[in-house]
């Protein structure tokens, strides 16, 4: 345990990085079992550049470097993602200027401050806390 103190151990980065290098050994099968030794020896070596980076990240005590490599690959990842709400990045809160799933966001209409009201609710009357204008509306 001491000998991993200060270092930033496996992340999701790393956990890609690995399954991409055993995918690419079964792929090394494949391509040597048909005599395809060029291509084998260039997936060989992709394999062992992506090991080895596996355990430079894995052993590594740059532990802010590490961290934003981490969240750049997060990022590039949630981009293919199909529900970005559930995303690892999202919250939750209740600030007004954040988008929250459970609830319907409306403007006032006399001093354009933004109100949240519960969905489901149904036709509602919105009273504005700031400037106690009333409005109706559908949550």
């Amino acid at each position: 345990m001491q000998f991993m103190f200060g270092r930033r151990g496996n992340d999701e980065l790393n956990v890609c990085l690995i399954i991409v290098a055993l995918v690419l050994g079964f792929v090394i099968i494949f391509f040597r079992v048909f005599g395809l030794y060029l291509v084998y020896r260039i997936i060989y070596s992709v394999q062992l550049v992506l090991i080895i980076l596996f355990f430079v990240r894995f052993l590594s005590k740059n532990i802010l470097q590490r961290q934003k490599e981490n969240d750049a690959f997060l990022r590039f990842i949630a981009k293919f993602k199909k529900n970005k709400k559930d995303d690892f990045n999202t919250v939750y809160t209740n600030d007004p200027t954040k988008k929250n799933k459970n609830y319907k966001y409306f403007k006032c209409p006399n001093c354009s401050v933004k109100l949240r009201v519960p969905k489901g609710k149904g036709k509602i009357t919105i009273t504005c806390p700031k400037c106690r204008t009333s409005f109706k509306g559908k949550s």
